[in-house]
């Protein structure tokens, strides 16, 4: 599979929130967005899951153009949770987990076994087994972000698009949920992640894509993009990075906020590392 976005630009109303974006992703990638509120992670997450159309440039999904294809095809293969997570119904956790079968199942046919396993095995992996049968409404904020998890792998998709995937998480479901998605994506699942934590991008992601005011600052390895001067151009922070001594990868550790006089006058360098 290859997902590619080619020089888009996106307005919401008569707003521009992104320009210039490139990027291309194939199986087992696992790319990061990072940037400060309003630099337009969440919008670019949903333009590349085809829920929203950009006003120049195009996804292309295996050299297709994603829009020209049909809604259910693109199900089949590409899942997106993003926030808030609707939790005002009485829908269960067992009947969400069944959505993620919808665009596999033909018109008037029943569920298979295959659909069946696929339900409980999602159930189980995101340990929802004493859950299934309760209401969304009745869930904590991070019960529903694993049973809207748990669909979204029911769906088997080959690329899986998360904003924000830990925010409701404890540290034990943060670590449970993103060390089973870092097995998917070994398996060759593709993950596009959202994030304001820089340390879960350093820990899970391939590749950092630094977006500040809807262009990309800067993108590559993480050895590249979380550095200081990436951070501090990125954040207007003094950041330190130290490597972690059990696996190697970099930890951001936030310093203090810029003074005025020495926030970067050039908002837009853009800076990609292959």
């Amino acid at each position: 599979m290859r997902l590619e976005a080619k020089d888009l630009q996106v307005y919401l109303g008569d707003r521009r929130v992104l320009e210039a974006i490139s990027l291309s992703l194939e199986r087992g990638d696992w790319l990061a967005i990072v940037g400060p509120n309003g630099a337009g992670k969440s919008t670019l997450l949903r333009v590349l899951a085809r829920l929203l159309r950009p006003r120049r440039g195009v996804v292309l999904l295996d050299n297709h153009e994603i829009h020209r294809l049909p809604t259910k095809t693109v199900a089949r293969r590409l899942a997106i949770l993003v926030n808030p997570l609707d939790s005002a119904h009485d829908t269960t956790v067992e009947e969400l987990v069944w959505r993620g079968r919808y665009p596999h199942q033909k018109l008037l046919a029943g569920a298979t076994r295959h659909d069946r396993e696929m339900v409980e095995w999602a159930i189980s992996t995101c340990q929802l087994q004493d859950l299934r049968g309760r209401p969304l409404s009745h869930l904590s904020a991070g019960e529903r972000q694993r049973a809207w998890l748990a669909m979204a792998l029911a769906q088997e998709p080959e690329a899986l698009f998360l904003d924000e995937p830990t925010s409701f998480l404890d540290y034990r479901h943060q670590v449970e949920v993103m060390d089973l998605l870092g097995g998917l994506n070994r398996q060759g699942l593709i993950i596009v992640m959202a994030t304001h934590d820089l340390n879960v991008a350093a820990r899970y992601a391939r590749t950092v894509l630094a977006l500040k005011d809807g262009r990309i600052l800067a993108m590559g390895p993480l050895d590249q993009v979380l550095t200081p001067e990436v951070l501090r151009e990125l954040y207007q922070v003094e950041f330190s990075i130290v490597g972690d001594s059990l696996s190697g990868r970099p930890v951001c550790i936030p310093l203090s906020p810029l003074s005025p006089d020495l926030e970067s006058k050039d908002g837009h360098n853009h800076r990609r590392v292959e």
